[in-house]
């Protein structure tokens, strides 16, 4: 139940609400209104190596460190931990270089949000189970393997 909620949390609600307020607010105003490659190039970029390791992948572990109910510290420990052995960001980039090409070159500014939900979807499945792994050693890692507890 924890997990899910902390994923709902994350995902629904922080994501749903930060994804707005960047590609639709901060974007037009860091690279402007202009659909080229260019301008494209630079959001996919951004998004990638600014946004992502530093705003959008570090509160997951903090939520899941509130709904867990540990420290915040063991939540940023787990997510350099994920970054140094498990790959994290390579992961992130597999899924989201791609994707974020697509979207900021194919798919119109009003459709977005929703297909980036879409992607996320498959990203939070991915997500999911290398975040849970047990190859972390820290005490908030064993908290996923017991998804009873309310």
């Amino acid at each position: 139940f924890r997990r899910n909620l902390a994923y709902v949390l994350y995902g629904g609600i922080f994501v749903g609400a930060a994804c707005h307020y960047e590609y639709d607010v901060v974007f037009p105003i860091l690279f402007g209104t202009e659909h080229n490659a260019w301008t494209s190039f630079r959001e996919v970029v951004f998004d990638n190596f600014v946004s992502a390791p530093l705003g959008w992948l570090p509160p997951a572990y903090l939520i899941k460190a509130v709904v867990y109910d540990y420290p915040l510290r063991e939540g940023l420990e787990k997510y350099a931990t994920d970054i140094k052995e498990n790959d994290l960001l390579q992961k992130y980039w597999s899924v989201w270089l791609p994707a974020q090409s697509v979207s900021f070159t194919v798919v119109p500014d009003h459709l977005r949000v929703a297909f980036m939900a879409s992607v996320s979807f498959f990203w939070f499945i991915m997500f999911s189970t290398l975040s849970s792994s047990s190859s972390c050693d820290l005490p908030c890692c064993d908290l996923d393997s017991d998804d009873t507890q309310g």
